[in-house]
């Protein structure tokens, strides 16, 4: 269901350090979305294109590119496919504040609209050691994996899932993702 992808031999602090610099950066640049400020979403977080490197300059960095590829290996080892076609892919950075509340109703699924897939694949990224992870309502059970800084967590984008409730002690970055495969045998 939940599967777990550890890449903290492949990235590094100093990568780290220079991913949360890039998106501070276009935190600054590039608002959420064009409906910014009111959009239905958090606004703690960047557009959804993160990984289209011809977006600007800022996407063209080696943090990226390297996230990239992290994110690519683990789904073919999700799929256990060495190689699968997509419909589109969504991938964003969610930000919490230091002190900031996170709050216990949102629940929500990754779903792209208007999009054909066969299927759809969530998945996060945590670039900070944190002590509120992501809770999982599987089959109205609550699943809270613990939470690795460099793992990717990755699951079927239907399982309701929400930032866990409680207070952040520290500044918090997730990357978050969705990608809606294509099954070319469902053809």
């Amino acid at each position: 269901m939940i599967k777990q992808y550890s890449y903290k031999t492949i990235l590094s602090e100093k990568w780290n350090k220079d991913c949360i610099k890039q998106i501070k950066k276009i935190f600054k640049k590039h608002k959420c979305c064009l409906h910014y400020p009111k959009c239905i979403h958090p606004k703690n977080q960047t557009h959804p294109n993160l990984f289209e490197q011809d977006r600007s300059e800022l996407h063209n960095h080696y943090t990226f590119i390297k996230l990239k590829e992290t994110y690519f290996n683990a789904l073919k080892k999700y799929l256990s496919k060495s190689t699968f076609n997509y419909s589109y892919l969504k991938v964003w950075c969610f930000m919490t504040k230091k002190h900031q509340v996170i709050n216990k109703n949102n629940w929500h699924i990754h779903h792209e609209q208007n999009v054909k897939s066969d299927y759809e694949i969530g998945a996060t990224l945590y670039l900070h050691d944190t002590e509120l992870g992501t809770e999982y309502n599987i089959n109205n059970n609550i699943v809270k994996p613990k939470v690795n800084k460099y793992q990717w967590n990755i699951w079927p984008a239907n399982i309701s899932h929400r930032s866990e409730p409680g207070i952040s002690k520290n500044e918090r970055f997730v990357i978050a993702a969705t990608i809606g495969i294509v099954d070319e045998n469902n053809r």
